[in-house]
């Protein structure tokens, strides 16, 4: 915008400054000839500002989320991993054999299930995010962008949480093995977290056309649990 109004100023000052009747014909390149400084102090208060509108939102999410529960936020670790718990512990007990990879079958299936987790958490609380959050859109400094950031933020730090706390555990018992390339797991986490991320922005695109795939979503997200290659 800054540019576009700064392009238009010079453009005013120049047809003001040329004599009549000559204002194109003689020097046209004239118009676009301009030296164009950056204002980068405003640019790092912009981003400053929208940070801090992020990270605000997070906490607001963070605060009520599990609001009524007494556990608060907590809840939201403790659940996904006593979800982990119960599922692995029935593999582990029902599946006698090895596993498609590795040797313990509750650690196989923790790999898949907590980025399996990620995925549908990020991808479904964009929309629910607006939907819940219409209030706080009446903010004009707040997008609707923004709101979903934040909620797909949120989700990856509750996905990392899971999976330190239960990787942890396994490490300590001697469960299963240390990762060899820790940062192959962050590139692959950030890449399924990209990919959530934009696949909930669509998701929250549709909803907002015609207000009937917030009903769909779920279903598709069911299919999936068993189609995607956890178990």
């Amino acid at each position: 915008r800054d540019h576009y109004l700064t392009l238009l100023a010079l453009r005013a000052n120049h047809w003001a400054e040329t004599p009549k009747g000559n204002a194109v014909s003689q020097e046209p390149d004239r118009l676009f000839d301009v030296t164009y400084s950056r204002d980068t102090a405003g640019v790092q208060r912009a981003v400053a500002n929208w940070a801090r509108i992020i990270a605000a939102i997070m906490l607001r999410d963070m605060h009520t989320r599990h609001a009524g529960t007494r556990l608060g936020f907590a809840w939201a670790i403790l659940e996904p991993l006593a979800h982990l718990g119960v599922l692995a512990a029935v593999f582990s007990v029902f599946n006698r054999g090895q596993p498609p990879v590795g040797q313990n079958w509750f650690f196989f299936y923790a790999t898949g299930v907590i980025p399996f987790l990620m995925w549908s958490h990020v991808t479904s609380q964009g929309f629910h995010g607006l939907v819940g959050n219409v209030t706080l859109l009446q903010i004009p400094a707040i997008k609707r962008l923004d709101v979903m950031l934040a909620n797909a933020l949120v989700e990856l730090s509750i996905s990392i949480a899971v999976g330190v706390v239960m990787f942890l555990v396994f490490w300590t018992v001697e469960a299963g093995p240390a990762p060899r390339d820790p940062l192959a797991i962050i590139q692959a986490v950030s890449t399924l977290w990209l990919f959530s991320f934009g696949l909930s922005v669509i998701n929250g695109t549709i909803e907002t056309v015609n207000g009937v795939w917030l009903k769909i979503w779920p279903s598709v997200m069911r299919l999936q649990y068993f189609v995607s290659g956890i178990f």
